[in-house]
């Protein structure tokens, strides 16, 4: 009996953390649909400040077709729409992330001090550490 409730219990915390995962899936498709719907409006609002000598109906289909490919590209590369929108419709990704970007920074961090320690100048550079930054600044705790 008991082995069957704790079974349960699994399955269900199993099942629920399915459903999270689809639903922060679905929110970031969403979010980065209307990210790319919008820098697309950006693109042709701009097109239409500038004026065009050319106003035929293919050249109007050209334009419509690079301004999609276009906000496609840079809603990929990312303008932080998408994550503003997904931080509103899910503040525990927001806090999620912010977590990441905390140990990410710890880790770079302690890199950073090994390099400096190790006095290794090719090793500095090619870890992307560049200029005269001294050991302290960097163990420095901010």
């Amino acid at each position: 009996m008991v082995k069957s409730i704790q079974n349960s219990h699994l399955n269900s915390a199993d099942k629920l953390a399915h459903l999270r995962k689809k639903h922060r899936a679905a929110i970031e498709k969403v979010a980065e649909s209307f990210e790319s719907q919008f820098v697309q409006h950006m693109l042709k609002e701009m097109r239409k400040s500038i004026g065009s000598q050319d106003e035929s109906a293919a050249s109007d289909f050209y334009n419509t077709v690079m301004d999609t490919e276009r906000s496609e590209a840079m809603s990929k590369q990312g303008l932080g729409i998408k994550e503003m929108i997904i931080e509103q419709l899910d503040p525990r990704w927001a806090q999620e992330r912010s977590q990441e970007r905390s140990r990410a920074a710890r880790l770079n961090r302690e890199n950073a001090i090994q390099l400096f320690q190790k006095n290794d100048d090719n090793e500095i550079k090619k870890a992307g550490f560049f200029g005269k930054v001294s050991l302290k600044e960097i163990s420095h705790e901010n």
